[in-house]
């Protein structure tokens, strides 16, 4: 994903006029995430890389229990330094951002450092700044009034960046590259060593929130922006369609290949380099404009191919 700024939020569920609102004070004083009818993503900016991560599902609770007094609660989004998993949290401190390091810091101050491209978190007890990968959403003032953060670089930085979300290998942690950064969809790698056909995950896996139940390996349709349903015939060149690679139940996040190669060892397709066409949410042989014609009028191109 290509951004005109660092480090702060993409994308986030406004009112009509534009107000922020995909924050909202819940029961027990705590801060919910809202992503009901627009996806939340920030692009977090770490050395020389940007990781982006998007909160397709709103999150009960993200933030807090809060007490009412006289702290306000700066809320961010963590990124674990060594595994790439997401958290929340909050500081009582208030983040700021400069070129040199405060000479005075105190407890648990967020300090962005914009020469060397890094979120730092003054440890009192050590006695030291440590690297952090963090993003503010909004401060909760006083434990009474919400205040949630806008679109836009946090700490002053524009131009035109890659952001790119974190690749996890099957243990759940993140994958990491030589120079120790993660892995991202944005990152380039080689296929059987040809350096001229690179390969970008960006390009290839879309992530979507279903609208109904669906299968592994269903054929979808994108009905509106990130949501998808089973795909029919008439999709085909109307809509963007794609294959999902997990189960999904209706809400739930699900992963969409777009374009590349998917091994199913259910498949039972009985024509090698055969054509394959969508009908009601599945791979077909047969066109379904051959093989019901009255039902589906209208030709449509294949999809894939065995």
């Amino acid at each position: 994903m290509r951004q005109s700024f660092k480090q702060g939020i993409v994308r986030q569920q406004t009112d009509g006029v534009g107000n922020p609102t995909f924050l909202a004070v819940s029961a027990g004083n705590k801060i919910d995430l809202i992503a009901a009818n627009t996806p939340t993503t920030v692009s977090f900016a770490h050395c020389t890389a940007n990781y982006s991560l998007t909160e397709f599902l709103s999150i009960t609770g993200a933030w807090g229990p809060f007490a009412a007094g006289p702290d306000d609660f700066y809320l961010f989004w963590d990124i674990n330094t060594r595994t790439g998993i997401r958290t929340f949290g909050h500081t009582t401190v208030a983040p700021t951002f400069g070129t040199i390091n405060p000479p005075s810091p105190v407890d648990d101050l967020h300090f962005f450092n914009t020469v060397e491209g890094k979120m730092k978190v003054f440890d009192a007890t050590a006695g030291t700044f440590l690297n952090k990968i963090r993003v503010f959403a909004g401060v909760y003032r006083g434990g009474a009034t919400l205040e949630p953060n806008s679109t836009g670089s946090q700490v002053a930085i524009s131009g035109s960046f890659l952001s790119g979300e974190i690749i996890f290998d099957d243990s759940g942690r993140g994958v990491r590259k030589g120079n120790g950064e993660f892995f991202t969809t944005e990152d380039q790698f080689i296929r059987n060593g040809a350096i001229a056909e690179p390969l970008r995950l960006e390009s290839n896996i879309l992530t979507a929130v279903a609208q109904e139940n669906m299968a592994a390996f269903s054929v979808v349709a994108f009905s509106a922006f990130n949501k998808v349903l089973l795909a029919e015939y008439e999709d085909v060149e109307q809509k963007l369609v794609g294959i999902t690679t997990s189960d999904a139940l209706l809400g739930e996040e699900v992963n969409v290949v777009a374009q590349g190669f998917l091994l199913n060892p259910a498949f039972n397709f009985t024509t090698p380099n055969a054509e394959l066409f969508v009908d009601e949410g599945a791979l077909v042989e047969t066109d379904p404009n051959i093989s019901d014609p009255i039902g589906h009028p209208n030709p449509r191109v294949p999809v894939a191919r065995v």
